[in-house]
Formats: C-alpha cells, structure tokens, sequence
C-alpha cells in the first residue's frame, strides 16, 4: 500500500490537532485529574479512533481497518495497564 504525501500530511496535522486540544484546551492549568473527567477524555479519543477506522474501511482495504483496530487496542491496553498500577 502506498501512502500520498496527501495522506501523511493529514495524519500529521491530525495528531498536531489532538495534542493542541488536549494540552492547550482540556489541560490548561495544573490540577489533579479526576475519574469522570479521565473517563470523558478517554471516551473522546476512542470515538475519535472509531470515526478515523470507519474512514479507513471507506478509504481502504479490510486488512488496513484490521490493522488498525488491533494496533490501537493493543496501545490501548498497555497504556490502560501500566497506568492503573499504583
């Protein structure tokens, strides 16, 4: 599969986009996190993570929404795991 300029061009301002709003939007100031504003944060990236595989399954093959999906919830997990560890 061969990927556009096009398309690396917008995966890179997407993910620009995402850290600007996580970190100038929702985390402005220092300040404990609570659970149900984790919880909304996460729900938030995971439906963008949805919206963005039912892009691929329009724009690709199968094979690359498979790859996606399980790429994403095996980071999903390990940062689920590691971070619950107190």
């Amino acid at each position: 599969m061969e990927v556009t300029f096009l398309g690396w061009a917008a995966l890179v301002a997407g993910i620009v986009a995402l850290l600007l709003v996580d970190l100038l939007v929702l985390h402005r100031d220092a300040h404990e996190v609570s659970m149900r504003n984790a919880a909304w944060s996460t729900a938030g990236f995971v439906a963008i993570s949805l919206a963005f595989g039912a892009f691929l399954a329009v724009a690709e093959s199968r094979q690359a929404v498979g790859e996606f999906f399980a790429g994403y919830l095996l980071e999903l997990s390990l940062s689920t795991t590691c971070s619950s560890g107190r």
